[in-house]
């Protein structure tokens, strides 16, 4: 099962917070998510901490939406493994992966959320 929270937004960007497995008919609602947030042009920030896994097809999927204004936070090591080298070596604790903008820092997105 995938959960997809919306923890934050504003008129340009939105955080959304990932939770459980991004498998099989998941991966096709995350792309979904995502391209919605898109369409209307703005900037996303996935909130990763809370994956504990990613098939083949949510891994490709990632890696092509990571170039459409989409950025990855809080990415755990498995994540990160699943994800290769291409993007492991972008990750950093606590920052965004992806074009531009200021890194967002995980602990950020989860004081947003209890302040809802």
């Amino acid at each position: 099962m995938l959960r997809i929270t919306q923890v934050s937004e504003d008129s340009d960007q939105v955080c959304l917070k990932v939770e459980g497995r991004v498998i099989g008919d998941w991966v096709s609602e995350l792309d979904r998510t995502c391209g919605s947030c898109l369409s209307q042009s703005r900037h996303i920030t996935l909130d990763m901490s809370d994956v504990t896994y990613i098939d083949r097809q949510g891994v490709e999927t990632l890696k092509r939406i990571l170039g459409e204004n989409v950025r990855l936070t809080g990415a755990t090591l498995l994540v990160q493994a699943l994800l290769g080298r291409q993007v492991v070596g972008k990750i950093r604790q606590g920052k965004t992966i992806g074009p531009g903008g200021p890194p967002i820092k995980a602990a950020n997105l989860t004081n947003s959320r209890r302040s809802q």
